[in-house]
């Protein structure tokens, strides 16, 4: 198999774990939060404009890990570094060599059987 074929395929089987993972862990952590938020905010309401505040500090950070982890993907995406590693190794290797052409085969001598009629 072709090796470049081969880390193509790996790559963008990386990226989707890379965006879909991170899309998921980002949902999950942000309803986690404003859940705990509203439960907080319904106990003590006096403290619900500093807990509001911290609540979307950790939105953002939660959502810039998220970002980062797009961002990382892209890279691989459309500049993979391990492409050009592979391709210089695929370069540098002679290249295989071809299985001989299979000949026809040779005319046989005999003459066919016919049926009787």
């Amino acid at each position: 198999m072709d090796p470049i074929a081969t880390l193509q395929a790996y790559t963008a089987l990386g990226i989707g774990l890379i965006i879909g993972l991170g899309a998921c862990g980002a949902c999950i952590g942000i309803g986690v939060m404003g859940s705990k938020f509203l439960e907080a905010a319904g106990r003590q309401p006096e403290l619900m404009p500093m807990l509001q505040a911290r609540m979307l500090l950790l939105l953002g950070l939660i959502d810039g890990d998220f970002f980062v982890a797009v961002g990382l993907a892209m890279m691989f995406a459309f500049g993979n570094p391990l492409l050009s590693q592979v391709r210089s190794q695929a370069a540098a290797q002679p290249p295989a060599a071809s299985a001989p052409a299979v000949a026809a085969p040779a005319p046989s001598t005999s003459t066919p059987s016919t049926p009787a009629q």
